[in-house]
């Protein structure tokens, strides 16, 4: 199932950016998360800015050991940004680390999640750079696996 929406955020693109990219503040807002820690393991960098980069993280739940990895490409430009992330379950780490992981490379389902940001000049534009003042229009998209059992019929 796919599902996206729009959103009138009453801040500047910069600032609903660095939220979505705060790892303290996530645990409030993102599902995947169920209350654990996050912690950014790697980070590469896809550019000179550091705002654009594809990083790894771990979510930890409790002291149980129970724990998710998550694929994350993020980028910030004056004439938007994104953050788009997907949950790696055990299975697909193993069949990406296996030494046959190419072969099987084009089987791997991805579901991501992610948010699109556009901002929104005002009069306090001209004097701040561009996302940095203002307001900002977010997309949010998600994809959801559904078994066809979930499905209704008729």
């Amino acid at each position: 199932m796919c599902a996206s929406a729009l959103f009138l955020l009453l801040m500047p693109m910069r600032r609903a950016f660095d939220l979505l990219k705060n790892n303290l503040l996530r645990v409030k807002w993102d599902v995947l998360m169920e209350g654990g820690s996050v912690k950014e393991e790697v980070r590469v960098a896809n550019a000179v800015g550091s705002d654009d980069s594809i990083s790894i993280l771990h979510v930890k739940h409790g002291s149980v050991g129970d724990t998710k990895m998550i694929l994350q490409n993020s980028s910030y430009d004056a004439s938007g940004s994104f953050l788009v992330y997907s949950s790696l379950d055990d299975q697909l780490i193993d069949k990406i680390m296996s030494s046959g992981g190419n072969r099987e490379m084009g089987n791997v389902r991805l579901y991501p999640i992610g948010f699109f940001l556009v901002p929104i000049a005002d009069a306090a534009q001209a004097i701040a750079a561009i996302g940095e003042a203002g307001r900002t229009v977010m997309t949010a998209g998600f994809q959801i696996p559904m078994k066809p059992a979930c499905l209704g019929r008729g």
